[in-house]
């Protein structure tokens, strides 16, 4: 029988969150490995845990054996996701995208974007920062506040 690497800790994100803030405080070493935090316990292979990963760097994949890097080209869609020039001060000019944020307790999708206005008194354009959200990031909805 191979040798397995014990099984995962159930505190493993606490005590992996708690050592990041350590470090980050000051109050612990930074180790040889940062700025990926390892968990404590001794495994036999490089550990990355049981849930998904998403691989943008070398780190991990160098330590890997049989693993092809694929990314796939995004499919664009045939309508815009966001629509321009819905709103009155949404008049000309493109939207150009200033900030994209996940809630972290409610998952919804928030969306920052500046708009070109209309003309000014000599006649140059003016921006505007709109805001857009979304539950799954294909359904968009501008809504409206009083401020």
């Amino acid at each position: 029988m191979a040798d397995l690497p014990e099984k995962k800790n159930p505190t493993e994100a606490l005590d992996v969150r708690r050592r990041i803030e350590e470090t980050i405080a000051g109050t612990r070493p930074i180790d040889d490995n940062y700025p990926y935090f390892a968990p404590d316990y001794a495994v036999h292979t490089l550990h990355i845990g049981s849930e998904k990963q998403l691989f943008l760097d070398n780190f991990v994949l160098d330590h890997l054996e049989d693993v092809k890097r694929v990314i796939c080209k995004p499919q664009r869609p045939d309508n815009p996701i966001i629509m321009p020039r819905e709103l009155p001060w949404e008049v000309k000019g493109g939207m150009h995208p200033a900030a994209a944020l996940c809630h972290p307790d409610n998952g919804k999708f928030m969306l920052w974007y500046a708009q070109a206005t209309i003309g000014g008194a000599y006649g140059d354009s003016g921006m505007v920062l709109c805001y857009a959200e979304s539950k799954d990031c294909q359904h968009w909805e501008k809504p409206l506040s009083e401020n």
